[in-house]
Parts: structure tokens; C-alpha cells; sequence
């Protein structure tokens, strides 16, 4: 890589959109106008786009702006035939070719080895970088990875409860409740929504149309009784 290198990260909910290479294009052109006489000649600056994958609107873009894949081997590409070289790394790849399991977490893999738990275990437990790790792109990702692989004590300390329970899946968050505790605070309109399916195909539709819209979407998809 050259003297600066300017990096997007793309994750799986914020993933590439179409013109963001133009906008790192500009980027890259903006940073040498002011650093031109700091940088020397434009080989001294590149710019990387990391990835869990290509896409198409990636490849509609470079096309649309006369670039040419060059392939890497391993997840890494070149872009050519911009004013500053380009590089794509698409993580998923690369986190199998390498066998990296810290690059799997980005790549929305999961933390194969005791190492890469362990790793994932300090960042997101340390207080001090809680808050930083927060603001990061794909560090929703990361965290639904944490839930399902620390135990929940490790995580409490640093992130409170609610954010905790976002991430869980409806039934990891009901695990080991007694009954009453699961439908406390519902109405009797949402409790039926615990009932077994062949209960609620015994409900009259003019029940069910006395329910709430939401309620009886729910159930209707579950017994499969249209209106």
C-alpha cells in the first residue's frame, strides 16, 4: 500500500449503494488537493473499499467509470484506470482464504476458534472503548455475534439491558420464563397469540375480526383463514 490510504467499510446492513464509489473518488481527490505537496505524486495515495462481498451496483459503477478489475487472488481486487489506484477487498473471501476469524466476525461469519471469542470478548467488555465500538459501522453485526456466543454476564457490564435484549431473538429472550411471566402485562387479545395453532383454528371469524388489526394479521397468517 502507498504512504495514505483512505478505507470504507461496508457491512451487511449499510452495504454498498450505488455512486459510493464516485463519493470516494471524491474523497480521494479532495484529501490529495489539500496534502498534494505533503504526498508527492498521486501513487502516494490510495483508496480501499472493504466489503463482505461484491455487488452489483459495485460493478455497474465501476463499469459506468471506465475501471477494470484486476484480481488479487485470495478476496483482493485492483481497480485500474483511475487517477489514484483502488483496491476491493471482499471480507468473506478473504476470511476463508486466510482462515482468519477475526475477519469472519466482519464478514458476518461466526468466531470459529477459542482466540477469536476471546478477542471479541475484550472489545466489546472493555469499558473504556464501549462507547467508541458502539459508534463503528457493522457493530450490530458484531454484537448479534457476541449474543450468541459470550454468556450474557461478560456483555452486561458495558451495554445496558435494552440493548441486550434488541439483539436476542423473541425466543432467546422468553428462555427459562415461567409461563405467567411471559404473558404478564399483556392484554387477552395478545395473549392468544401464545395459543397452539390448532386452538386458534377453532376461533369463530367473528372473534376474530373483533381483534385488533394486528393481532388478527398475525393469527390469520398462522392458521392461513384469509379475510
Amino acid at each position: 500500500m502507498p504512504r495514505e490510504t483512505i478505507v470504507e467499510f461496508k457491512s451487511v446492513r449499510r452495504t454498498y449503494r450505488g455512486r459510493d464509489l464516485d463519493r470516494l473518488w471524491g474523497y480521494l481527490s479532495l484529501h490529495y488537493a489539500g496534502a498534494a505537496r505533503r504526498l508527492g505524486p498521486r501513487a502516494d495515495l490510495a483508496g480501499a473499499v472493504l466489503l463482505p462481498s461484491r455487488t452489483r451496483s459495485l460493478d455497474a459503477d465501476a463499469a459506468a467509470l471506465g475501471l477494470t478489475w484486476l484480481d488479487l487472488a485470495g478476496g483482493y481486487w485492483q481497480l485500474q484506470g483511475g487517477a489514484f489506484a483502488l483496491y476491493v477487498v471482499e471480507l468473506a473471501m478473504v476470511a476463508e482464504d486466510e482462515d482468519d476469524d477475526l475477519l469472519h466476525l466482519l464478514g458476518h461469519g461466526e468466531a470459529r476458534t477459542v482466540e477469536a471469542r476471546r478477542w471479541l470478548a475484550e472489545q466489546v467488555g472493555a469499558e473504556e472503548i464501549a462507547m467508541t465500538m458502539r459508534e463503528l459501522e457493522g457493530f450490530e453485526e458484531v454484537l448479534r455475534t457476541a449474543l450468541t456466543k459470550l454468556p450474557i454476564e461478560t456483555l452486561l457490564p458495558v451495554l445496558p439491558v435494552e440493548e441486550l435484549l434488541a439483539g436476542m431473538p423473541p425466543e432467546q429472550r422468553l428462555a427459562g420464563l415461567a409461563p405467567e411471566q411471559r404473558l404478564a402485562g399483556l392484554t387477552p387479545e395478545q395473549r392468544l397469540l401464545f395459543a397452539p395453532d390448532e386452538a386458534l383454528r377453532l376461533l369463530p371469524d367473528d372473534y376474530l375480526r373483533s381483534l385488533p388489526e394486528d393481532v388478527q394479521a398475525q393469527i390469520r397468517a398462522r392458521i392461513g383463514r384469509p379475510l
